[in-house]
């Protein structure tokens, strides 16, 4: 029997990595600002952060309002651009631009990861 070919998108599973870890704290927003009625605020206070990185679906929605909102905090909002999805590429496009004009950052993901990697301790 020969291979059938495939219609429509794959599902996969996300890798298990792409979850949150055991010491990871998780904030469940109800509102388009991940801010609102959350503890996100506090949470980023208590870790003495003042950045934040954003990736998510709804750019033009929740990754606009929670951007916003973190400058509005004094918190510096970095929008990972191909890391955040939208219902087309008029509002993927339009959210980023307007986004990038007010108030984040927009990095790629490559830049980002290679960012946070860990250097060596060199010794003197």
């Amino acid at each position: 029997m020969g291979s059938r070919a495939q219609h429509g998108p794959r599902r996969h599973r996300p890798a298990a990595r792409a979850g949150p870890g055991p010491s990871d704290r998780v904030i469940i927003k109800s509102r388009y600002s991940a801010f609102y009625d959350t503890s996100l605020d506090e949470a980023l206070t208590e870790l003495d952060r003042d950045q934040l990185l954003i990736c998510g679906v709804y750019a033009h929605i929740g990754v606009l309002a929670t951007a916003l909102d973190a400058f509005s905090r004094d918190i510096q909002p970095f929008v990972i651009g191909d890391a955040v999805a939208d219902l087309s590429s008029h509002h993927h496009a339009m959210a980023l631009n307007y986004l990038a004009s007010c108030c984040s950052r927009i990095l790629p993901t490559a830049q980002v990861t290679t960012a946070l990697r860990p250097r060596p301790i060199l010794a003197p």
